[in-house]
């Protein structure tokens, strides 16, 4: 099944798109790091924890010094033969965070379905593909495939585990 997130974002956004390494990626999709990510203190664990997660937020690149998070937007990508980015996407909208993440198969039996639709739709409202999928899982195909074009016409290397990328050009870049 796929994974869908949505956290009230309370921190400061950088601008810019952040590729991430898919295994950090998938460890930022659990309710604890999204949380911490988005600004969230009151999460009912430890000091010592919260202290422990923010800062391998740090060290991921998600969060600078400032304590802003550090783009608003993330891929996750695999990197044994080059960068392949995967499938899945952390962006801002407005006040909230949201995480995506796909798996499983079929959409037919989904309880997220609602959720799914609603969050591709919003996506794709900026950057305005033309979707021409019947079901969540092609037009997230289609999205993704939209975002990695994109990106990797204007992506440029900031260190082993982070890409840093110009969010806006991201956007207005025509493949």
């Amino acid at each position: 099944m796929c994974e869908l997130r949505e956290e009230e974002l309370k921190r400061e956004v950088q601008e810019g798109t952040v590729l991430l390494e898919e295994n950090r990626f998938s460890r930022v999709g659990g309710e604890l790091y999204l949380k911490t990510l988005a600004g969230g203190r009151d999460q009912g664990i430890s000091k010592s924890y919260y202290y422990y997660i923010l800062d391998w937020l740090r060290s991921s690149g998600l969060i600078n010094q400032e304590g802003r998070v550090r783009g608003n937007l993330v891929l996750p990508f695999r990197g044994e033969d080059g960068v392949k980015l995967t499938d899945g996407v952390l962006w801002v909208e407005g006040d909230k965070l949201r995480y995506v993440r796909l798996g499983g198969s079929s959409c037919e039996d989904c309880k997220l379905l609602p959720t799914c639709i609603y969050f591709v739709k919003d996506l794709n409202r900026k950057l305005k593909v033309p979707l021409r999928s019947e079901y969540p899982r092609g037009a997230w195909r289609e999205v993704l495939r939209e975002l990695r074009a994109r990106a990797s016409a204007s992506s440029h290397m900031v260190a082993p585990k982070v890409i840093d990328l110009d969010y806006q050009r991201l956007l207005t870049v025509q493949s």
